[in-house]
């Protein structure tokens, strides 16, 4: 009986990996970044590992702590934080092949902001204390203002080492970088609104060309905006797309966690005033063998992940 229902769950993952590949995402329209110009210019940029393997994108935001996306540290049913154990960090990362590019650390604490939730993906922001100081610069975030005064088709710049082929599963060691333009948010909104899906105030939307995109991989990634000569982080890639196409869907913007609404949290954070989220639950053996199967950064099909 035991062998039998270790080959019904194996078939079943196998199914759920053979409909998730068909979803596959990636940085569409981009390029690789330069190491040169990722030492420089991104310092910050960071790649989110669970049990060594690359599963989202993130960004350094203090000299121990990592900013990345709520859905990159749950459990995509139940929203019940993950293990800490089960995650790892790589600072100022290029070369996903390269175990001895950036600065790594084990994470201590995970913080999740409060209302996430794990169907609108409201809230999808998620703030990890790491084991020990990182040396790295931090991304500054942008203000509220400046967000405030962010006009439509303004250039924005996303990274990360998502998918990088519509057709099949192509993941890059080397970080890659597109730029996308800040999108109207009622337009956004009310073309999601039009297939179920929710844009809520604490979202915001970029792209939307059919030619250029974020997607599953770069989830938790920052998306950017240069600023009197500064990178400043706007937001997280957090999800979009439809249920044909997770990405680089003509009319359906990538929809990005909007930072500026959580400055108050963040700075409560950094500063050890908040309770972490838990941290306990652990992968599951199913979930497990999903993650050897497929690699994490393969798993989602909505979400960016």
């Amino acid at each position: 009986m035991r062998i039998k229902n270790q080959a019904l769950t194996l078939m079943a993952l196998l199914i759920v990996c053979a409909q998730l590949a068909v979803a596959s995402s990636r940085i569409i329209g981009g390029s690789e970044v330069t190491q040169s110009s990722q030492d420089t210019d991104y310092p910050w940029i960071t790649s989110l590992e669970i049990n060594g393997q690359a599963s989202c994108g993130a960004s350094l935001i203090g000299s121990q702590w990592v900013l990345t996306a709520a859905h990159c540290v749950t459990d995509e049913d139940t929203g019940a934080v993950l293990s800490v154990s089960n995650y790892a960090v790589v600072v100022n990362e290029y070369d996903l092949g390269n175990r001895r590019d950036g600065e790594s650390r084990t994470v201590s604490e995970i913080y999740v902001a409060a209302g996430y939730d794990t169907n609108t993906l409201d809230n999808d922001i998620a703030i990890l204390k790491l084991s020990s100081t990182v040396s790295s610069t931090p991304i500054a975030l942008m203000s509220a203002s400046d967000f405030n005064a962010l006009a439509d088709n303004t250039a924005l710049k996303v990274m990360g080492w998502g998918n990088v082929s519509i057709s099949e599963d192509i993941y890059p060691n080397i970080l890659r970088e597109v730029d996308v333009n800040y999108a109207n948010f009622n337009t956004c909104q009310e073309q999601y609104g039009a297939i179920g899906a929710s844009v809520t105030s604490n979202m915001f939307c970029a792209g939307g060309d059919g030619e250029t995109d974020s997607c599953q991989g770069d989830s938790g990634g920052p998306i950017i905006q240069l600023v009197n000569g500064e990178y400043r982080q706007v937001g997280i890639v957090s999800s979009g797309g439809t249920e044909d196409q997770s990405c680089a869907v003509e009319g359906y913007p990538g929809i990005y966690t909007r930072l500026s609404n959580y400055q108050s949290w963040i700075s409560s954070v950094t500063a050890g005033n908040e309770s972490s989220s838990g941290g306990s639950g652990s992968l599951g053996g199913s979930f497990l063998l999903l993650v050897l199967l497929m690699g994490f950064r393969r798993i989602s099909s909505h979400k960016k992940a």
